[in-house]
């Protein structure tokens, strides 16, 4: 019987997680696939958790579950993504974890698997590096991003891919010699982190898959009513079919199922294999919510927000901001200044010296230390004596 390989990364806080999209990768196995799962993982889970991993093994015929501590590794890596923790950086390793496979399969612990894995595995990679799913806001990044992903090496932005579920050819990166390069990689402070890595580290060589593989939830805006540019990135018919008839779900944004009253498009998924879990994920707050209680810091103190940006927009929609002294918004976009978001005035940086403001509040979630940093240093640069808030994403 020939072995899948699938390769999964989680520290103990999301054990949990990681349980609920294992245990439906093998609710819907059929029993010709043999699934030799690896979790990698900073050091050994609790002797409770990994008995209720090790009792899949048990429960489900013809899979195998196996614990790789990574240790230290990472641990100075440089995190840019709230949701995000230092186990994603473990996949840059595969090459060298996993030497006794030459290909296998990534999943991230916030996927659930609704069909076998075989059809997936046995796509044709030889001649690519890896292969995934087409990231739409990457694809169609503002000039601002296109400017800065060409910086760092990325010079069509159409290749890349989301890195939360993927199929590595590591026959290829081993004999290319591309190990090494990868972890080089991942010593540089980019905004995606090693998202960003694996796009660079792979250019030209990345295999482009059908986004039934795929399905990130974090779309469903632009899946739900289409445009021309999801059909140009996905194509019509394979939107409808990843829709109607998904592989692989991705809760891929900051709004997760496990978060405190969460109710989101595709849920019901996760849902159904985390009442079937002997492992219930622990409920945590959205980024929406941490970021609403943050600025209670400041309720005393006149506010201005800086990047008139698709969070900002949410927030002001989902949450009530009458208790605070809110001046406007401050954003470089030329095209966005003298118009307002929310009701909320969107102001130019040159007018900064202007505007009666105690404390600029950092709303811009995308690439977002790059960014803040930037901001701080013309801040300082133009002497301008308004409060700078700590970055909370």
């Amino acid at each position: 019987m020939n072995k899948i390989p699938i390769v999964l990364a989680s520290d103990e806080n999301y054990s949990s997680q990681m349980y609920v999209t294992i245990l439906s990768t093998l609710e819907n196995k059929k029993d010709t696939s043999f699934y030799d799962i690896y979790c990698l993982i900073p050091q050994c889970f609790s002797s409770k958790i990994e008995l209720e991993y090790f009792a899949l093994e048990k429960k489900y015929n013809n899979c195998k579950i196996n614990f790789i501590c990574m240790g230290d590794a990472f641990n100075d890596a440089k995190m840019q993504i709230t949701h995000i923790t230092k186990p994603t950086y473990y996949r840059l390793m595969l090459p060298q974890l996993i030497k006794q496979y030459d290909k296998v399969i990534y999943l991230d612990v916030d996927v659930i698997v609704l069909q076998d894995l075989r059809e997936f595995y046995s796509i044709d990679i030889k001649d690519y590096y890896i292969a995934g799913v087409k990231a739409l806001s990457y694809v169609n990044s503002s000039q601002t991003d296109i400017d800065y992903y060409k910086s760092i090496g990325l010079y069509d932005m159409t290749q890349y891919i989301n890195a939360g579920v993927t199929l590595w050819n590591l026959d290829k990166i081993r004999k290319d010699n591309l190990q090494s390069k990868l972890l080089d990689l991942a010593l540089n402070n980019y905004s995606s982190m090693d998202q960003d890595v694996i796009n660079i580290a792979f250019y030209n060589k990345i295999k482009h898959l059908d986004l039934k593989y795929n399905l990130m939830t974090k779309y469903q805006d632009e899946f739900l009513n289409k445009n021309d540019i999801t059909d140009v990135v996905y194509g019509n018919n394979k939107i409808i079919e990843a829709i109607n008839n998904p592989v692989i779900v991705h809760y891929a944004n900051d709004l997760k199922p496990w978060n405190e009253n969460s109710n989101g498009w595709l849920f019901d998924y996760w849902y159904e294999y985390e009442n079937k879990s002997l492992l219930k994920c622990k409920k945590t707050k959205d980024l929406l919510s941490i970021y609403y209680e943050f600025m209670y810091e400041y309720k005393s103190k006149k506010i201005l927000f800086w990047g008139a940006s698709l969070f900002l927009q949410e927030l002001i929609e989902k949450k009530n901001l009458k208790d605070f002294n809110i001046i406007g918004v401050v954003d470089k976009n030329e095209e966005k200044q003298g118009k307002n978001i929310g009701g909320y005035v969107i102001y130019s940086p040159n007018e900064l010296k202007n505007l009666d403001a105690d404390v600029i509040l950092f709303s811009i979630k995308h690439h977002s230390q790059k960014i803040y940093d930037s901001v701080k240093d013309y801040l300082e640069r133009n002497e301008i004596d308004i409060e700078l808030a700590l970055n909370i994403f």
